[in-house]
C-alpha cells in the first residue's frame, strides 16, 4: 500500500522548482533544457534528476557530466508496486515539484499521475489533436503525417490530464513539411524545434505560474493569520 502523498505544491529550492525529466533511451531535449537554464531562459525551474528505462541512455551520461542525479527504472516498473513506491520515494527525496515526460517509453503509473496532477508536462511530436492516438509513437507519427499529405506538422507540449480532466495544451510549434521530406528528416526537425525552443519555454511558463501561486498562497496565509 502506497502511503498518502506528499504534495509537490510547495517544493522549491533556492527560489526555483526542482524538475524530474523522464527521457527516452535514445534522444531527448535535455541538452536544450540545460542550455536554456545556463542562458537564463529557464529561471523558475531547474533539472534536479533525469530518469530513464535504459541504463545506456545518452541523457544519463549528459546528466552525470553536469553533476545532475540520475536513475534507471525497469521498463515494466509500473506493474510492480514496490518499484512504483521506490520511484515515488525517489521523487520525494529530490523534492520534485514538476515532471517532464520527453519520449519516455515506459508507462507512467497511475499513482505518479495522481500525485503530480497538473504538474506533468509531456512533449508530443505532432500538432495535437492531430496524429495523437493510441499506438502511434515516435517516427510512426511522421510517417502518418507524410502518408496523409499534411503540409504542416509540429510539436506540442501539454499538461497531462486524467480520467476527469483533458490534456491542456501549453505551447505548440508548427513545422512546415518540405517537398523532399522523409519521416526521419521531419522527425529530426520537429525534435529540434521542441528541444531548442518549445519545451524550455513551456517549462518556464508553467514553473513561473506555479511560483506565483505559491507566493500568493504565502501572502494570503500571512495576512489571514
Amino acid at each position: 500500500m502506497i502511503s498518502e502523498p506528499i504534495s509537490p505544491l510547495f517544493r522549491i529550492k533556492n527560489g526555483r522548482i526542482p524538475v524530474a525529466m523522464f527521457v527516452s533511451p535514445d534522444e531527448s531535449s535535455l541538452d536544450a533544457v540545460l542550455d536554456a537554464q545556463k542562458r537564463g531562459k529557464i529561471g523558475s525551474a531547474y533539472v534536479e534528476i533525469v530518469i530513464s528505462c535504459n541504463d545506456n541512455a545518452k541523457s544519463l551520461t549528459i546528466a552525470a557530466s553536469e553533476e545532475i542525479a540520475t536513475a534507471v527504472v525497469a521498463h515494466n516498473y509500473s506493474e510492480d508496486s514496490d518499484a512504483v513506491k521506490n520511484l515515488l520515494e525517489l521523487l520525494d527525496e529530490h523534492e520534485i515539484g514538476l515532471i517532464v515526460i520527453d519520449n519516455f517509453v515506459c508507462k507512467l503509473d497511475d499513482e505518479i499521475r495522481r500525485r503530480y496532477k497538473g504538474r506533468i508536462l509531456v512533449v508530443q511530436p505532432s500538432l495535437m489533436p492531430a496524429f495523437y492516438e493510441e499506438g502511434l509513437h515516435g517516427i510512426d507519427i511522421q510517417k502518418a503525417v507524410l502518408d496523409y499529405g499534411t503540409k504542416v506538422a509540429g510539436a506540442t507540449v501539454y499538461i497531462l490530464g486524467d480520467a476527469d480532466d483533458k490534456n491542456k495544451i501549453v505551447l505548440q510549434k508548427p513545422v512546415a513539411v518540405r517537398r523532399d521530406e522523409t519521416p526521419e528528416s521531419l522527425d529530426y526537425r520537429i525534435r529540434v524545434a521542441y528541444g531548442e525552443e518549445t519545451l524550455p519555454k513551456a517549462i518556464e511558463v508553467i514553473a513561473c505560474a506555479e511560483l506565483k501561486k505559491i507566493r500568493a498562497y504565502h501572502i494570503e496565509k500571512k495576512y489571514v493569520n
